[in-house]
């Protein structure tokens, strides 16, 4: 009997889902000191940067090519059921847990619920929210990216992305670490922000690297982990505050560490069967990410007020993905069941 092979992408999506908890736990880092929890959360964060970077080149991966499985019109009811209606809904829920903790006062009237409105699309009830709106930017490029037919594809990206990768990520991160004033730079805007993980995710899911390229990715994805560390602990020490040259998604150490940790996995799950328990686990995991995602938030913000746990606790930086999570997933399945309420959990 032949063994079935895993789809990776259920894998990265899986992984990814659980570096969002884990940087979302690790809020710590945020709140700058010279204690150890400061370095250990510095650590965390640099190693569970690559997860909003792979969920964009995972779009990229599965979405480029949906002419070829339905319409443009049933391409954007399905992003609106698996994700503007949750992302609404979830807001709301967010903002009468809110309003009842006493995060948000509301004083009536009408600029009382402009502000409220504003908050809301602003992201500002649930601030890890942010995601949504660059990812719904991505879903309305897609249709027009998808339109570039398929002989020329692979070329057109590669153009794209290496020159953005030198005009838009290379020269501007190189003048801002040597303090050159670069203001009025050169940019490819139509593979700017995010567009660039989309066509770089399309590029690593068509293309099977070859050995020494995959080792040149690797090598290269340590030298961006060990930028993001050491560039932001000494910055930082050194100015008594976190400063943010080595971060940001849309940054060189951030992108080179994630398209390899996107092709390290892939490589690493292409070669084990279905049956395999990483991969089993892996795949019951994949189908509640987004509903992970969109529940997490309330699940660590109730369980550290409930239990007042100490969030710059290395046990609770570590340890509370693992109990959030479970949580999470059986929040979603009693959902699942429930009519109507069966959507907001997609």
């Amino acid at each position: 009997m032949i063994k079935k092979k895993v789809n990776y992408i259920s894998v990265l999506s899986g992984i990814s889902c659980f570096a969002v908890v884990m940087l979302h736990s690790n809020g710590a880092f945020w709140a700058f000191s010279k204690e150890r929890y400061w370095i250990t959360s510095n650590l965390i964060e640099c190693l569970m940067y690559f997860a909003v970077p792979i969920f964009f080149m995972i779009s990229g991966s599965t979405l480029i090519d949906y002419r070829d499985k339905y319409s443009t019109k049933e391409y954007f009811k399905k992003r609106i059921m698996k994700t503007v209606i949750p992302f609404i809904a979830w807001s709301f829920i967010g903002l009468l847990y809110q309003f009842i903790v006493g995060g948000i006062e509301f004083n009536g009237g009408l600029p009382g619920i402009k502000s409220i409105i504003g908050a809301l699309l602003n992201t500002d009830v649930i601030g890890v929210y942010w995601f949504f709106i660059p990812l719904f930017s991505m879903y309305l490029c897609i249709p027009f990216i998808s339109l570039i037919p398929k002989d020329n594809r692979k070329k057109i990206f590669q153009y794209c992305v290496c020159l953005c990768a030198v005009l838009n990520l290379l020269i501007p991160f190189m003048c801002n670490v040597f303090g050159f004033d670069y203001s009025n730079r050169v940019t490819l805007p139509i593979c700017s922000g995010y567009v660039f993980y989309i066509m770089t995710g399309y590029l690593l899911n068509t293309s099977e690297l070859k050995l020494i390229h995959r080792i040149m990715i690797y090598i290269l994805g340590i030298i961006g982990l060990l930028m993001h560390f050491a560039g932001t602990y000494y910055l930082s020490m050194d100015a008594n505050q976190i400063i943010q040259t080595y971060k940001g998604y849309n940054n060189v150490p951030a992108v080179l560490y994630s398209i390899a940790v996107f092709v390290l996995f892939k490589q690493i799950v292409s070669r084990l069967s279905e049956d395999n328990i990483v991969c089993k686990t892996a795949n019951a995991f994949g189908k509640y990410t987004f509903s992970i995602y969109l529940i997490h938030w309330f699940v660590l913000q109730i369980l550290t007020k409930i239990f007042e746990l100490n969030t710059l606790s290395i046990v609770y930086r570590v340890g509370m993905p693992f109990i959030v999570i479970p949580i999470c997933i059986l929040i979603a399945f009693i959902l699942k069941k429930i009519p109507i309420l069966c959507r907001i959990v997609p």
